[in-house]
């Protein structure tokens, strides 16, 4: 719960991970509004963030800031393949999607959402022999944990539409199709009474698991990649920031310490389309001309203004940020996230960013968890939660949280 004593948006409060990119098990529990990962190269920080936003392809799988731009992948699946090595898709890399290529078994991320009085957790799969990379739900293994009741998504589903789903577990919500875990799948569109019976199901999940699925939904993922097309934030999103006027809430961070005497942000015509200004007494410059810290603050900002009751994948956000600028910049992070009720999933290797936000939650109550990450040569995940009072005293003896791993 945040300090608006909102208890009732949704939430993730555990995820587990298996056979997915280096992680062939990984289980974190507890987890909060604020949620930083930190530990080596390849403890599977930022694989955490991308199983999350696979997740989400299960009910939206293009990603919309993208959708005007010609030269990345706009499919979630083919844009967590290409983003690391700017190359590949689904049909060409999907192996490496898998654990140590092991594609025989599938990729399987569980999350368990908290949502006012209810939790359900949902488990997500997917396979390599599938040429269309869906992301199914699994309803035998996905259940309501509703007080000490326990009963699989399956079991309500099928006293809903009958035995169409007694040997078809696996449903897509983007398809409007079922399958079994052979991938015999069976679409709605083949006939009139399975489209009625597929409507039924998503009336169903839309109702009983709407703030779920809104917030699924609504997931995105800022990394360098995304941060480096400048005119995907001024297209889609300048137009939401200007109509509720949250363009003071940027000028006001940039003057806080990012930049000086900001006077305003404005789009201007050059060549063929319009950019986005930054307005000073004297001049006015391009946005991508600023310092590439206030730059990039300002675009990882500007999606959580629009957004409501989901969550934000930041990879590495401290990046080119001086730590003065860097505390400013979490400063506006936090509060908007309490705002808005944001839940954020942080990958950093920024002491100062840890330090900082601990710091910033603490003085304005916000429930936020450092989580130091190690994985074995078997692919095993597992975690330490630090405290606040934790990272103080391994500070004071001079010890670097970060190292934990070899103390």
């Amino acid at each position: 719960m945040n300090k608006n004593g909102d208890d009732s948006m949704a939430m993730i409060t555990e995820i587990e991970v298996k056979n997915f990119r280096g992680i062939r098990e990984a289980e974190i529990k507890d987890l909060g509004q604020v949620n930083i990962f930190i530990g080596r190269n390849g403890a599977g920080k930022s694989t955490i963030l991308e199983a999350i936003y696979l997740a989400s392809a299960w009910c939206n799988g293009e990603i919309k800031l993208l959708e005007k731009v010609n030269n990345i992948p706009k499919n979630k699946i083919n844009y967590i393949i290409y983003r690391r090595g700017r190359r590949g898709n689904w049909k060409e890399m999907r192996d490496y999607l898998w654990f140590q290529t092991q594609t025989y078994e599938p990729i399987e991320i569980s999350l368990l959402f908290k949502f006012s009085d209810k939790k359900v957790k949902l488990l997500y799969t997917l396979f390599n022999r599938d040429d269309n990379g869906t992301v199914w739900l699994d309803t035998d293994k996905s259940k309501f944990l509703e007080n000490s009741d326990r009963f699989s998504l399956a079991t309500t589903l099928r006293e809903l539409i009958g035995d169409v789903m007694e040997n078809k577990p696996l449903f897509s919500y983007t398809r409007k199709a079922f399958s079994d875990h052979s991938l015999n799948v069976t679409l709605a569109v083949e006939s009139p009474e399975l489209t009625k019976l597929t409507d039924r199901i998503l009336g169903y999940l839309n109702t009983k698991l709407k703030d779920v699925i809104e917030y699924l939904k609504q997931i995105i993922f800022i990394d360098d990649l995304i941060i480096g097309y400048t005119s995907v934030f001024e297209r889609i999103l300048w137009k939401k920031i200007l109509g509720i006027r949250a363009d003071k809430i940027l000028i006001k961070m940039l003057n806080n310490g990012l930049e000086k005497g900001v006077e305003g942000l404005t789009y201007m015509p050059i060549d063929d389309e319009y950019v986005l200004m930054v307005l000073f007494r004297n001049t006015s410059v391009k946005i991508d001309d600023l310092g590439a810290g206030s730059r990039d603050a300002l675009l990882r900002i500007m999606p959580l203004l629009v957004l409501r009751n989901t969550a934000i994948l930041l990879e590495e956000p401290e990046t080119h940020l001086h730590p003065g600028g860097l505390y400013v910049f979490l400063k506006y992070l936090l509060e908007i996230a309490r705002k808005n009720n944001l839940q954020l999933f942080i990958s950093t290797h920024s002491i100062e960013l840890t330090d900082f936000t601990l710091r910033i939650s603490e003085e304005e109550k916000i429930d936020s968890r450092v989580f130091f990450l190690e994985r074995d040569e078997n692919g095993k995940v597992s975690y330490r939660i630090l405290k606040k009072l934790d990272v103080d005293v391994l500070r004071k003896l001079g010890i670097d949280p970060r190292f934990l791993d070899i103390i």
